[in-house]
């Protein structure tokens, strides 16, 4: 009769602890991921926020290159703000870069338009004169020229000593004018 050996048993060993921790961590992950995105998506609203509702209208400045800083740019985005305050309609502001002339700020005016800027404002000096060429090929925008002389069916002119105030109001009256 032969000897047999008993069948060797099979020893369960534990894995390392390193590897338990990094499974719990994962597992951990797994489980929280979902109740993040849960609360990213259907958290509750405090109604404290910061975003502001703005209007669909919007009032665009168009500078020469020394931008908001330019002596008669500066006045004219203070009463911008003042306006966008009281009414919550969009500002923006445009510079025209390269060549300072009328027609190289023509150009700027028509991204303006092309912005679907709904009142585009210039002050005195180039994007004055610059409006002055070109308001009359946007019938459908508003303009408004700060100091200066151009004229036309679509173009409002200011001036004055309170610039910032003359500015607010108009803007403000298109902005009723437009939300009816």
């Amino acid at each position: 009769m032969a000897l047999s050996t008993p069948p060797r048993e099979r020893v369960r060993r534990k894995p390392p602890r390193s590897s338990r921790v990094r499974l719990a961590i994962a597992a951990g992950v797994v489980a929280l991921v979902p109740a993040v995105a849960f609360l990213i998506a259907f958290g509750t609203d405090d109604g404290d926020s910061r975003a502001r509702p703005y209007l669909e209208f919007k009032a665009c400045l168009l500078t020469d290159a020394e931008g908001l800083l330019g002596k008669d740019a500066a006045p004219v985005w203070q009463g911008m703000q003042r306006a966008s305050l009281e009414t919550r309609a969009k500002v923006q502001y445009l510079a025209v870069t390269g060549p300072q002339t009328v027609a190289g700020a023509g150009a700027f005016v028509g991204s303006l338009v092309g912005l679907r800027c709904d009142l585009v404002v210039a002050p005195a000096g180039l994007p004055a004169d610059a409006v002055g060429e070109r308001a009359e090929a946007y019938p459908g925008t508003r303009f408004l020229v700060v100091g200066g002389s151009a004229e036309g069916a679509n173009v409002s002119r200011v001036a004055g000593n309170d610039v910032p105030g003359e500015v607010a109001r108009v803007v403000a009256e298109a902005v009723s004018e437009a939300e009816g």
